[in-house]
Protein backbone atom coordinates (compact mmCIF):
# COMPACT_ATOMS: atom_id res chain seq x y z
CA UNK A 1 0.00 0.00 0.00
CA UNK A 2 1.51 3.39 -1.15
CA UNK A 3 -0.14 6.81 -0.55
CA UNK A 4 1.12 8.00 -4.37
CA UNK A 5 -0.50 6.82 -7.43
CA UNK A 6 1.13 5.92 -10.39
CA UNK A 7 0.78 8.50 -13.85
CA UNK A 8 0.10 6.29 -16.82
CA UNK A 9 2.59 5.67 -19.19
CA UNK A 10 2.14 8.16 -22.00
CA UNK A 11 2.21 6.11 -25.16
CA UNK A 12 -0.24 3.64 -24.09
CA UNK A 13 -2.48 6.24 -22.52
CA UNK A 14 -2.60 9.62 -24.51
CA UNK A 15 -4.82 9.12 -28.29
CA UNK A 16 -4.80 11.83 -31.00
CA UNK A 17 -8.08 13.53 -31.02
CA UNK A 18 -9.51 15.54 -33.96
CA UNK A 19 -9.06 19.53 -33.51
CA UNK A 20 -11.85 21.39 -32.19
CA UNK A 21 -14.12 23.30 -34.36
CA UNK A 22 -13.83 26.35 -32.27
CA UNK A 23 -9.82 26.42 -32.26
CA UNK A 24 -7.91 27.20 -29.58
CA UNK A 25 -9.58 29.13 -25.90
CA UNK A 26 -6.48 31.56 -25.82
CA UNK A 27 -4.06 30.85 -28.36
CA UNK A 28 -3.19 28.68 -31.02
CA UNK A 29 0.39 27.95 -29.69
CA UNK A 30 -1.89 25.91 -26.97
CA UNK A 31 -3.44 23.44 -29.87
CA UNK A 32 -1.50 20.65 -30.01
CA UNK A 33 -0.63 20.18 -33.62
CA UNK A 34 0.95 16.82 -33.67
CA UNK A 35 2.06 13.97 -30.89
CA UNK A 36 3.71 15.16 -27.85
CA UNK A 37 3.31 18.72 -27.23
CA UNK A 38 4.02 19.55 -23.69
CA UNK A 39 4.64 22.67 -21.82
CA UNK A 40 5.45 23.50 -18.30
CA UNK A 41 3.81 26.28 -15.88
CA UNK A 42 2.97 26.56 -11.60
CA UNK A 43 -0.13 25.96 -10.17
CA UNK A 44 -2.28 28.43 -7.90
CA UNK A 45 -1.01 27.50 -4.36
CA UNK A 46 -4.00 28.08 -1.84
CA UNK A 47 -1.41 28.31 1.07
CA UNK A 48 0.56 30.69 -0.55
CA UNK A 49 -0.16 34.48 -1.02
CA UNK A 50 -3.28 35.20 -2.77
CA UNK A 51 -1.88 36.95 -5.63
CA UNK A 52 -0.20 34.50 -8.38
CA UNK A 53 0.96 34.58 -11.67
CA UNK A 54 1.68 31.41 -13.85
CA UNK A 55 3.70 31.07 -16.85
CA UNK A 56 2.88 28.84 -19.39
CA UNK A 57 5.91 28.39 -21.40
CA UNK A 58 6.25 25.62 -24.60
CA UNK A 59 9.23 23.16 -22.90
CA UNK A 60 11.25 22.28 -25.84
CA UNK A 61 11.87 26.17 -26.31
CA UNK A 62 11.50 27.63 -23.61
CA UNK A 63 8.99 30.41 -25.18
CA UNK A 64 6.24 31.78 -23.57
CA UNK A 65 2.49 31.11 -24.05
CA UNK A 66 0.13 33.03 -21.98
CA UNK A 67 0.13 33.81 -18.39
CA UNK A 68 -2.50 33.68 -15.61
CA UNK A 69 -2.65 36.66 -13.23
CA UNK A 70 -4.39 35.12 -10.60
CA UNK A 71 -6.09 35.73 -7.35
CA UNK A 72 -6.80 33.35 -4.96
CA UNK A 73 -9.63 34.55 -2.73
CA UNK A 74 -13.36 33.63 -3.10
CA UNK A 75 -15.19 35.86 -6.46
CA UNK A 76 -11.77 37.14 -7.68
CA UNK A 77 -11.36 37.17 -11.94
CA UNK A 78 -8.09 35.33 -12.67
CA UNK A 79 -7.06 37.01 -16.26
CA UNK A 80 -5.34 35.10 -18.91
CA UNK A 81 -2.77 37.47 -21.07
CA UNK A 82 -0.96 36.54 -24.48
CA UNK A 83 3.02 36.26 -24.98
CA UNK A 84 2.27 40.21 -26.29
CA UNK A 85 0.39 41.02 -22.87
CA UNK A 86 -3.21 41.53 -24.21
CA UNK A 87 -6.02 40.15 -22.92
CA UNK A 88 -7.32 37.23 -23.84
CA UNK A 89 -9.09 35.01 -21.27
CA UNK A 90 -10.34 34.48 -17.41
CA UNK A 91 -10.93 31.88 -14.86
CA UNK A 92 -13.91 32.94 -12.68
CA UNK A 93 -16.16 31.09 -10.05
CA UNK A 94 -19.62 29.70 -10.87
CA UNK A 95 -20.59 29.82 -7.43
CA UNK A 96 -22.48 33.17 -6.46
CA UNK A 97 -21.39 32.56 -2.95
CA UNK A 98 -18.86 30.87 -1.11
CA UNK A 99 -19.65 27.12 -0.21
CA UNK A 100 -20.90 26.65 3.50
CA UNK A 101 -19.25 22.94 3.88
CA UNK A 102 -16.99 20.68 1.98
CA UNK A 103 -20.26 18.64 1.56
CA UNK A 104 -21.50 21.03 -1.48
CA UNK A 105 -20.29 20.82 -5.20
CA UNK A 106 -18.31 23.51 -6.33
CA UNK A 107 -17.65 24.72 -10.23
CA UNK A 108 -15.30 26.73 -12.28
CA UNK A 109 -15.57 28.37 -15.19
CA UNK A 110 -13.20 29.65 -17.81
CA UNK A 111 -13.79 32.40 -20.94
CA UNK A 112 -12.36 32.96 -23.81
CA UNK A 113 -12.06 36.92 -25.93
CA UNK A 114 -13.67 34.68 -29.35
CA UNK A 115 -16.98 33.05 -29.37
CA UNK A 116 -17.08 29.20 -28.85
CA UNK A 117 -20.15 29.03 -31.00
CA UNK A 118 -21.59 31.22 -33.38
CA UNK A 119 -24.25 33.43 -31.44
CA UNK A 120 -22.40 33.30 -28.30
CA UNK A 121 -23.32 36.15 -25.85
CA UNK A 122 -20.25 37.64 -23.47
CA UNK A 123 -21.33 37.79 -19.81
CA UNK A 124 -18.88 40.38 -18.58
CA UNK A 125 -15.55 42.47 -19.33
CA UNK A 126 -12.10 42.44 -18.54
CA UNK A 127 -10.53 45.92 -19.13
CA UNK A 128 -12.81 46.55 -21.75
CA UNK A 129 -12.39 43.28 -23.16
CA UNK A 130 -15.54 40.97 -23.86
CA UNK A 131 -15.55 37.16 -22.02
CA UNK A 132 -17.26 34.42 -23.43
CA UNK A 133 -18.15 31.29 -21.64
CA UNK A 134 -15.87 28.08 -22.95
CA UNK A 135 -16.01 25.94 -20.17
CA UNK A 136 -17.58 24.93 -16.69
CA UNK A 137 -15.35 21.99 -14.30
CA UNK A 138 -17.57 20.57 -11.39
CA UNK A 139 -15.98 18.52 -8.68
CA UNK A 140 -18.45 16.71 -6.19
CA UNK A 141 -17.45 16.76 -2.48
CA UNK A 142 -14.57 14.73 -1.40
CA UNK A 143 -13.49 13.85 -5.01
CA UNK A 144 -10.50 14.37 -7.36
CA UNK A 145 -12.38 13.66 -10.10
CA UNK A 146 -14.09 16.56 -11.75
CA UNK A 147 -16.30 16.36 -14.94
CA UNK A 148 -15.85 19.24 -17.59
CA UNK A 149 -18.60 20.57 -19.47
CA UNK A 150 -18.51 22.84 -22.75
CA UNK A 151 -20.03 25.91 -23.05
CA UNK A 152 -23.07 25.87 -25.84
CA UNK A 153 -26.35 27.86 -26.86
CA UNK A 154 -28.32 28.08 -23.86
CA UNK A 155 -25.46 27.34 -21.01
CA UNK A 156 -23.42 24.27 -20.66
CA UNK A 157 -23.42 20.91 -22.04
CA UNK A 158 -25.82 18.34 -20.29
CA UNK A 159 -22.70 15.58 -20.42
CA UNK A 160 -19.43 15.99 -19.94
CA UNK A 161 -16.83 16.06 -22.51
CA UNK A 162 -13.75 15.45 -20.51
CA UNK A 163 -12.80 14.54 -17.21
CA UNK A 164 -10.08 14.98 -14.79
CA UNK A 165 -8.38 12.86 -12.20
CA UNK A 166 -6.21 14.41 -9.72
CA UNK A 167 -3.70 11.43 -8.66
CA UNK A 168 -2.97 11.87 -4.55
CA UNK A 169 0.39 13.49 -3.68
CA UNK A 170 1.74 16.80 -2.56
CA UNK A 171 1.51 20.08 -4.78
CA UNK A 172 1.85 20.51 -7.33
CA UNK A 173 -0.64 17.67 -8.12
CA UNK A 174 -0.42 15.77 -11.11
CA UNK A 175 -3.36 14.48 -13.10
CA UNK A 176 -4.97 13.05 -15.78
CA UNK A 177 -7.27 14.56 -18.53
CA UNK A 178 -9.73 12.14 -20.69
CA UNK A 179 -11.92 12.97 -23.61
CA UNK A 180 -15.12 11.93 -22.84
CA UNK A 181 -17.69 10.07 -25.58
CA UNK A 182 -21.15 8.01 -25.34
CA UNK A 183 -21.01 5.04 -26.44
CA UNK A 184 -23.71 2.14 -25.94
CA UNK A 185 -25.38 4.37 -22.98
CA UNK A 186 -22.10 4.56 -21.47
CA UNK A 187 -19.48 6.73 -21.05
CA UNK A 188 -15.72 5.80 -22.57
CA UNK A 189 -12.78 7.59 -21.99
CA UNK A 190 -9.40 8.50 -23.93
CA UNK A 191 -6.40 10.14 -22.42
CA UNK A 192 -5.69 13.57 -23.96
CA UNK A 193 -3.32 14.72 -21.25
CA UNK A 194 -0.51 13.34 -18.65
CA UNK A 195 0.46 16.32 -15.78
CA UNK A 196 3.60 15.45 -13.99
CA UNK A 197 6.24 17.34 -11.84
CA UNK A 198 9.02 18.87 -13.19
CA UNK A 199 12.49 17.84 -11.51
CA UNK A 200 15.47 19.85 -10.15
CA UNK A 201 14.19 23.10 -10.03
CA UNK A 202 12.44 24.61 -7.03
CA UNK A 203 9.66 25.81 -7.24
CA UNK A 204 8.49 22.43 -9.06
CA UNK A 205 6.24 22.95 -11.99
CA UNK A 206 3.47 20.92 -13.38
CA UNK A 207 4.98 20.01 -16.76
CA UNK A 208 1.89 18.74 -18.90
CA UNK A 209 2.16 16.16 -22.33
CA UNK A 210 -0.79 16.79 -24.56
CA UNK A 211 -2.73 14.26 -27.27
CA UNK A 212 -2.54 15.37 -31.10
CA UNK A 213 -5.53 17.92 -31.34
CA UNK A 214 -6.34 18.44 -27.80
CA UNK A 215 -6.59 22.03 -26.52
CA UNK A 216 -3.90 22.80 -24.21
CA UNK A 217 -5.51 25.91 -22.91
CA UNK A 218 -8.32 23.75 -21.54
CA UNK A 219 -6.06 21.53 -20.13
CA UNK A 220 -4.46 24.53 -18.24
CA UNK A 221 -7.18 26.11 -17.07
CA UNK A 222 -9.15 22.76 -15.66
CA UNK A 223 -5.42 21.86 -13.97
CA UNK A 224 -5.37 25.64 -11.73
CA UNK A 225 -9.22 25.72 -11.51
CA UNK A 226 -8.79 22.33 -10.24
CA UNK A 227 -6.72 23.86 -7.27
CA UNK A 228 -9.11 27.04 -7.39
CA UNK A 229 -11.79 24.88 -6.19
CA UNK A 230 -9.89 23.75 -3.30
CA UNK A 231 -9.81 27.12 -2.22
CA UNK A 232 -13.72 27.51 -2.03
CA UNK A 233 -13.85 24.37 0.37
CA UNK A 234 -14.26 27.01 3.78
CA UNK A 235 -11.76 24.51 6.00
CA UNK A 236 -9.08 25.54 3.10
CA UNK A 237 -9.76 29.60 3.14
CA UNK A 238 -8.41 30.52 6.74
CA UNK A 239 -5.76 32.88 5.02
CA UNK A 240 -7.97 34.38 2.53
CA UNK A 241 -10.61 36.80 2.98
CA UNK A 242 -13.75 36.63 1.10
Amino acid sequence: MGCFQSLPVAANFLVAQNPPASGSMWSDLLLATGPGLVIRYECFHPFKAPAQTVTVVNAGSGSKIVTIEGNISFGAVSIVRDENGAVVGALKTAQATRPMSGMESTSFDCYSTKPRYPGAVPLFSVHGVNMYPWARQTRKAFSNKTRICMAQGGGFQASPSFSMRRLLGLIPSRFTVSAISPQGGEEAEQGVAIGSKTKGEKPKRHEVMIASGVDGGLVVACSLMHMLLDEEIPVRHSHNHA
